[in-house]
């Protein structure tokens, strides 16, 4: 012995070490990517595949950003001359933060889609030609703020359901497409139109675009040319709160405290919003019908 220590590692290249060593790391950055998208950049996974998404594709492109739907059926919509058109409605849920919807003709082109946020942890941007809304943030009277005025208004409330959407068209600026924004009942921070029709007058419906916030957006592609009202008929602008509620399990199978005071939480909030909305549309409602002095 000279009294050197040898090295623990070796300077000459083993050919059957490095094989093994990428493929370690290959597994590595995949396992990685994977936390990465499943926990602190869900969102903005998510938000990056919401931006291929247009009018036109075709569903076997959604499907292969967003996996199988979970729910799918087929339904007749009529069209502003009166001709039936069917349509297959497609629903995703996006990891408990909202919806994504296509409506797709029987060629299998999405015609409309509409994305719903149910968390407040999920705020999309949505562009509406030169405008921007962000879901769950923005109050309906964000766009009369920024001088644009709805094409069509349409309210409706009934025994447990309600919506609200307004129509926006840019003409070939906007790409021949219309937006429809609005309120529904399973959205984030929903408000119930209240005394909103025909008959309530400008001044019920600016007070409720000033309380209401936005949670829901539909696009609708060019040369499509559906009636609204029968498109969204029995509230279904968007997810259909009475289909996507079935999915949530009457019991578990393990005992998890924490989810549970997580869903009163959520739960007990949803009241308090709604509750507060409701007696502020009430309050305005009396305003309005005091005599003036």
């Amino acid at each position: 012995m000279n009294g050197v220590a040898e090295p623990w590692y070796s300077h000459t290249l083993n050919l059957w070490t490095l094989p093994a060593t990428l493929a370690v790391t290959w597994a590595l950055m995949k396992s990685l990517t994977a936390g990465w998208r499943w926990s602190v950049g869900r969102r903005r996974h998510l938000l990056n595949r919401l931006r291929k998404i247009a009018p036109g594709v075709r569903h076997a492109y959604v499907t292969s950003l967003f996996g199988e739907p979970t729910w799918e059926r087929t339904r007749e919509f009529k069209d502003c001359v009166g001709s039936k058109v069917p349509l297959t409605v497609r629903t995703w849920p996006l990891h408990r933060m909202g919806y994504l919807v296509t409506w797709c003709d029987r060629d299998g082109s999405v015609a409309l889609y509409s994305l719903t946020t149910t968390s407040r942890w999920f705020r999309p941007r949505v562009v509406l030609y030169r405008y921007r809304i962000r879901l769950g943030r923005d109050r309906l009277s964000a766009m009369h703020k920024r001088q644009a005025q709805p094409l069509q208004t349409h309210a409706q409330v009934g025994a447990r359901r309600y919506v609200y959407w307004e129509s926006y068209y840019f003409g070939n600026p906007g790409g021949y497409r219309t937006w429809y924004i609005g309120v529904n009942d399973n959205g984030h921070s929903a408000l119930a139109p209240t005394g909103v029709s025909g008959d309530s007058g400008p001044e019920r419906l600016a007070q409720y675009r000033r309380q209401a916030t936005i949670n829901t957006v539909v696009v609708e592609g060019p040369g499509v040319g559906l009636d609204p009202a029968e498109l969204f008929n029995v509230f279904e602008f968007g997810p259909a709160m009475d289909t996507v509620r079935l999915t949530q399990p009457p019991y578990l199978f393990v005992d998890r405290r924490f989810g549970r005071t997580r869903d009163r939480l959520s739960a007990w909030m949803w009241e308090w919003n709604y509750r507060r909305g409701q007696k502020a549309l009430d309050h305005a409602g009396a305003l309005d019908g005091q005599p003036e002095t």
